[in-house]
């Protein structure tokens, strides 16, 4: 019979029902622990003893390692086969010695009910309960793997709670609610749940002892008062439901419809002035109130409220609220093209008004990031976004929101180590801006920092306890980074319906839903993304996210995209080898030449180029000069105003079937051109 360690809640190693085998000495327990959580692979004797005595010398380290093993095998005598060593390697054999967190492991990721109940009794508690992990291990792996495990039972429990939510099963969706609940008692979404869960068993007594102790607790730790709870017979959408195509009919009752939130823009605005200047009029006349005694030099209360505000003119402050409510409320492209305007205004009336720059850099770099160039070309926006932020910081070298932007510059240009840098000032300029530590976390999570990110990420919720819809863009792009697609799916399901157009949500669903294996629903993602951009491929994918992130997140991110099916190239263009044009050839088309043809969205364009390189190119977009060179069978050509400067691939044969008066075709990962060569 194999021996069962137990390593979810206190360790326990048995050889049979009841009969336990004693491992003492917490570290000979993480010995055992770190082998069994390998899974039979090859661990080399020196980062077992760095795991466990890094702080020793190498010698001495290696010498309590041995004594801990000759220990190990005296107590492992009923399986004198379960520790192997070769070498400088050691390993335990799986079918010796079964771990729970295996089996709990391959439940977890199961897709049936049945399982993932199974997985939630295994869960006796979080990784080796009991053990000092901060003071006993040096390299930090068992912290990971912890935090690991206990966001995968709470993925079981939300799985769970939400397939019993949507069958009625109420009983079993309080149960399974209770239990994600004495995981994580700060659990806000699990709270509303069980709450919902109550009100439908009809214990509407039960449901306000939880709201009360739970806003309690909340208030008592965290010192934050959760936003009230939806009444009974509120309609509640579950993450899966979703993924179904959208009526066509009136929108969903718990959304506000678009124009409604655009014609209440300016209300909204309005009311947000009247609240701001009501604040700082009470907070100038609370200290007076305090200080009257010792301050001899009144100061009327409409002055010292012009002091409070971020700009002496108010105008200018009315226009700055009115693009925030803007800002907040755009649910698409357009609605974007409307803010930059505004921030403009505010800035316009006060030079000097370093939120209204910062604002504007804001919107800038967005629709720098996401490609936007019907609004305003790429390399355009980067630079306004540069420059307003620049303005920002000079006017208030503080300015969270101006570092912000800078650091998301510093970030998409490569330099990650500024970035990160950039990132950790803006949080330290405002420690209580939600939006700092969304950043922060964001590009922690690119840069690979997974274990920090999680940790921004429970500063951000603390401080955030209701987030903005698009704030799990954030947590989504976290999630996915830390390789937990399946809660990656779950947040950017949550903000979807907001952002039904953002290209880097539907980039990243599809590829979430690919890489767990739900191919059609990834399928029905890709086609949302070609509906909103039928160019997206994944060389442009590649091209987009090159220096943003950590590669691997990058080989994931393409790796699910394809099986998801989005194509290599613009609009579904498929090259054939033998028909590529080789340097020799290619020359004679592309250098003192003219083309005449059509690009993949059916527009027709000319080029003509000249034998040094030189070429002139037009389109319905207008006309632009740049300069061309061959590399590698590659024909690039330099642009401006485009993101990367330049456009560089192949040219085919034309054998598509496509534009059959079109010989050749020009492919990038920004477009296709179908042309002829004429004299």
């Amino acid at each position: 019979m194999p021996l069962v360690l137990r390593l979810l809640g206190r360790f326990e190693l048995a050889s049979g029902p009841g009969d336990a085998l004693k491992i003492t000495g917490a570290r000979a327990q993480l010995l055992l622990a770190r082998l069994a959580l390998a899974s039979g692979d090859r661990l080399e004797r020196g980062v077992l003893s760095t795991m466990l005595w890094g702080g020793r010398a190498d010698a001495q380290a290696r010498a309590s390692l041995r004594q801990m093993i000759w220990t190990l095998r005296q107590t492992l005598d009923p399986c004198p086969d379960a520790l192997v060593s070769d070498g400088d390697f050691m390993w335990l054999d799986p079918k010796v010695i079964q771990t729970d967190v295996a089996e709990f492991d391959r439940l977890a990721h199961s897709s049936d009910p049945g399982d993932k109940e199974a997985a939630l009794t295994l869960y006796r508690g979080e990784l080796l309960d009991g053990i000092d992990l901060l003071a006993l291990e040096p390299d930090g792996y068992f912290l990971q793997e912890r935090t690991r495990l206990q966001d995968l039972a709470m993925q079981v429990v939300a799985s769970l709670a939400e397939s019993y939510d949507q069958n009625r099963q109420w009983a079993d969706a309080v149960r399974v609610t209770r239990r994600g609940l004495a995981l994580d008692p700060f659990d806000e979404t699990l709270h509303r749940s069980l709450i919902a869960g109550l009100q439908e068993l009809g214990r509407p007594r039960e449901a306000r002892d939880q709201d009360e102790a739970f806003r309690n607790l909340m208030k008592s730790e965290l010192g934050v008062t959760p936003a009230p709870l939806p009444t009974p017979g509120t309609t509640r959408l579950s993450p899966a439901s979703l993924l179904q195509p959208a009526p066509q009919a009136a929108p969903p009752s718990h959304r506000a419809p678009t124009l409604l939130r655009t014609t209440l823009v300016g209300s909204i605005a309005a009311a947000a002035l009247l609240f701001v200047l009501g604040i700082v009029i009470w907070r100038q006349i609370g200290p007076d109130l305090g200080t009257a005694a010792t301050d001899t030099t009144p100061k009327s209360s409409h002055a010292a409220m012009i002091d409070l505000i971020p700009t002496r003119n108010l105008a200018a402050y009315d226009q700055y609220l009115r693009a925030e409510a803007e800002r907040r409320a755009a649910t698409s492209d357009d609605a974007l093209r409307k803010v930059l305007p505004a921030f403009r205004r505010a800035f316009t009336l006060d030079a000097d008004f370093a939120n209204a720059h910062a604002g504007y850099a804001l919107v800038a770099v967005e629709l720098w990031e996401r490609s936007l160039d019907g609004i305003i070309p790429s390399l355009a926006a980067r630079s306004e976004a540069y420059v307003a932020a620049g303005r920002a910081l000079q006017i208030d070298p503080a300015n969270a929101r101006a570092l912000i932007v800078l650091s998301r510059i510093q970030a998409r240009d490569g330099a990650q180590v500024l970035a990160l840098a950039t990132a950790r000032n803006a949080v330290a300029a405002e420690p209580g801006s939600a939006e700092g530590h969304a950043n922060l976390a964001l590009i922690l999570a690119r840069a690979g920092n997974t274990t920090e990110a999680r940790t921004e990420l429970k500063r951000l919720q603390r401080l955030d306890p209701v987030p903005r819809s698009d704030r799990y863009l954030i947590f989504g792009q976290a999630a996915f980074a830390d390789e937990r697609y399946d809660a990656a799916t779950a947040d950017f399901i949550a903000v979807w319906p907001d952002l039904p157009r953002n290209t880097l949500l539907l980039e990243h669903l599809a590829a979430a839903l690919a890489l767990q294996g739900r191919l059609r629903e990834a399928g029905e993602m890709k086609d949302r993304l070609l509906a909103v951009m039928p160019r997206a491929n994944l060389h442009l994918t590649a091209q987009r996210y090159a220096t943003l992130r950590e590669p691997r997140q990058n080989v994931r991110l393409l790796e699910g995209l394809r099986r998801a099916g989005l194509p290599d190239w613009p609009y579904g263009f498929r090259g054939n080898e033998d028909q590529r044009v080789a340097d020799t050839d290619l020359a004679a088309i592309a250098l003192d030449a003219r083309w005449s043809g059509h690009l993949g969205n059916g527009s027709a364009f000319t080029f003509q180029g000249d034998a040094q390189g030189g070429f002139t190119y037009s389109s319905d977009s207008g006309k632009v000069s740049g300069h061309q060179v061959l590399h590698d069978s590659l024909l690039c050509q330099s642009l401006p105003d485009h993101p990367a400067g330049e456009v560089c691939g192949p040219v085919y044969r034309n054998t598509t079937g496509q534009n059959p008066e079109s010989p050749f075709v020009f492919v990038s990962a920004e477009d296709v051109r179908y042309f002829s060569v004429t004299d």
